[in-house]
């Protein structure tokens, strides 16, 4: 009789995501000052790319986490470590930390990061954000809106995503080409724009909206420590 192989579950990183982050962070410190030192042999040290970093820290903390959820202290000091890898390679890096826009205490969430770790931008992950909407994302239970998290960021710009969405699947972000959502938004606090899969005239798109848009929030000035 042949036996057969038992697939092992994994599991996703809403429930494996916090020991995994406990047992390898070193690991993960080293990539990131791997990708970093690699950045700067490419674009030279005094480079000032901005640097986004790890999609929802929010899910480690997560009560679905088996063995429980980090601590927001650990999360907040992980974070700080990050930056600090970034930087050395990178001293000029804009650090920037994405939002979680279902949770419901967004300034609880974001403000421990902000107050410790010298961040300049706060940015959306995984697509599906509303151009054309004073919130950030239509889903239910999505209540963070543009401005809010712009307020809470104490004038650090935000910076939003499209192009893809639940399990990589393709978005055309076409509302984020539209002037007067753009205006709206930049009136929010919006000062850039990541599109995963922008259309073949994306850069002559961009070049005709931007001499026509206000100027954004001047962030890449913001002091950091």
């Amino acid at each position: 009789r042949r036996r057969r192989r038992r697939r092992r579950r994994r599991g996703s990183l809403c429930e494996r995501g916090a020991a995994f982050v406990r047992r390898r962070q070193g690991e993960i410190l080293e990539l990131y000052s791997h990708y970093a030192n690699a950045t700067a042999e490419r674009l030279g040290v005094d480079a000032s790319p901005v640097w986004l970093v790890e999609p929802d820290l929010a899910q480690y903390a997560s009560a679905t986490q088996r063995g429980g959820g980090m601590q927001q202290s650990e999360l907040v000091a992980l974070f700080c470590r990050i930056g600090a890898r970034v930087r050395e390679a990178l001293p000029r890096a804009r650090l920037s930390l994405d939002v979680s826009p279902w949770l419901p205490d967004q300034e609880g969430w974001l403000s421990p990061f902000l107050d410790a770790c010298p961040i300049a931008f706060l940015h959306t992950s995984g697509g599906r954000t509303a151009a054309h909407s004073t919130r950030v994302r239509l889903d239910p239970h999505n209540f963070a809106t543009w401005r809010g998290l712009s307020r809470i960021a104490g004038g650090r710009g935000v910076i939003a995503d499209t192009g893809y969405g639940v399990g990589g699947a393709h978005e055309p972000g076409a509302d984020w080409l539209n002037e007067t959502n753009l205006r709206a938004r930049v009136a929010d606090g919006v000062v850039a724009l990541s599109h995963a899969s922008p259309p073949t005239d994306w850069a002559e798109r961009v070049r005709r909206l931007r001499v026509r848009l206000p100027r954004t929030v001047d962030c890449l000035e913001t002091s950091q420590s």
